[in-house]
């Protein structure tokens, strides 16, 4: 990756890798959003479409630190079996990788990767994969970075959950898959940046945010400043009086 900072190293940089739904509505990629601070290089969940997101935006995966998880659905965490086999066979010196997610992590993406790839589950165990579960509701120390996780209203058995992360003095949330929770104030409080999903226009679906109920809210939310993402195709064509992610797009802050 190239040296972006300039002389301000307080600068985050986010560049988004996919801000689309499951179905890939309007031809967006799967979640996934890269976080460069001036020390780690930040995944923010990793879809079934993020490696080709990366290397169709010139970002090699080997810089990559961190990937942290919000709940289990393909288009949230589906790509990671990829980024494995990605180490295994494209990258000359393999880094030390750090995997957080909710309770379960490890297993899930080890069933997925057996499913996907048979033969190459072992490459879960590498001793460069570090994994760690969320502590929901409790602050974690890892890495540097201070991560704060809660569940969320979304599909239980994705066990779907929000985070918050502290690096660098900047904080920057993410609402992972929600229907409206008051959780989302905690969540976006003191940030300097929040990612709230958005799936949908009008209609109430169960386990996502509509903009009629989320509208109300946004001025609200005690964030320096709130983008949208996760949206289907009536919201991406609607173009609310909102700040709405795009696929690519680069967010100083």
């Amino acid at each position: 990756m190239c040296d972006w900072y300039g002389s301000n190293h307080s600068i985050m940089k986010l560049t988004v890798i996919g801000c689309g739904d499951a179905f890939s509505s309007e031809g967006r990629r799967n979640t996934s959003f890269l976080l460069q601070s001036k020390s780690k290089n930040i995944l923010m969940d990793f879809g079934a479409t993020s490696l080709y997101g990366l290397k169709s935006l010139a970002i090699d995966p080997s810089d990559i630190d961190m990937v942290i998880i919000s709940h289990f659905h393909g288009d949230h965490f589906g790509g990671i079996p990829f980024l494995i086999i990605n180490r295994q066979y494209n990258e000359v010196a393999i880094k030390r990788l750090v995997i957080a997610g909710p309770k379960g992590v490890k297993s899930r993406i080890y069933d997925l990767q057996k499913n996907m790839y048979p033969g190459t589950e072992e490459l879960i165990n590498d001793d460069k994969l570090d994994f760690v579960e969320f502590d929901s509701d409790n602050h974690q120390e890892i890495d540097e970075m201070n991560l704060w996780t809660t569940e969320v209203i979304h599909s239980p058995p994705s066990n779907p959950h929000g985070y918050k992360l502290t690096i660098e003095g900047k904080t920057i949330a993410y609402s992972g898959d929600t229907e409206w929770t008051e959780k989302l104030n905690k969540l976006a409080n003191e940030t300097d940046l929040f990612i709230c999903e958005c799936n949908d226009l009008h209609n109430e679906v169960p386990g996502h945010l509509s903009y009629d109920l989320l509208q109300p809210h946004l001025e609200k939310f005690n964030s320096k400043r709130v983008v949208l993402t996760h949206m289907g195709t009536e919201m991406i064509l609607a173009k609310p009086e909102a700040e709405l992610l795009n696929d690519g797009i680069i967010i100083e802050f």
